[in-house]
């Protein structure tokens, strides 16, 4: 891991954590609730990781479009996502409020696709699949 990497992640990850602290401490969540929406974060962290890591091997590039623009710009990426990751937090908090069943099926399949995705970027960087 490259040190450029290394300071990413990390910025990442304590942004969000900065981030995401107000939307997890909320009083009225069932502690199953916040188990998840920490899962979530995490999902996104492992996301975050093995895409910048695969941005290093030779012919993969970012697939996403919302954060492809920022492909090349680790530190900006790690911005970018982690004030998404923010704000997605505390939309699934304020849905939870008003609608807990809807938030659950939101969290669930948000943080399904994004394991998913980390797994897949994972795959791809370690088996060559961009060459």
């Amino acid at each position: 891991m490259t040190r450029s990497l290394r300071i990413a992640t990390r910025l990442f990850f304590a942004l969000t954590f900065i981030l995401t602290a107000p939307s997890v401490s909320a009083e009225d969540l069932s502690p199953a609730f916040k188990a998840l929406l920490a899962g979530n974060v995490a999902a996104h962290v492992a996301d975050f990781s093995t895409t910048l890591y695969a941005l290093q091997q030779p012919g993969l590039r970012e697939g996403n479009p919302v954060m492809g623009w920022a492909g090349d710009r680790p530190v900006t990426m790690s911005a970018a996502k982690a004030g998404m990751v923010a704000v997605s937090s505390w939309g699934k908090v304020e849905v939870y409020k008003r609608r807990p069943k809807l938030a659950w099926v939101w969290l669930v399949a948000e943080t399904s696709l994004i394991a998913w995705v980390a797994t897949n970027n994972y795959r791809l960087s370690t088996s060559g699949g961009g060459r």
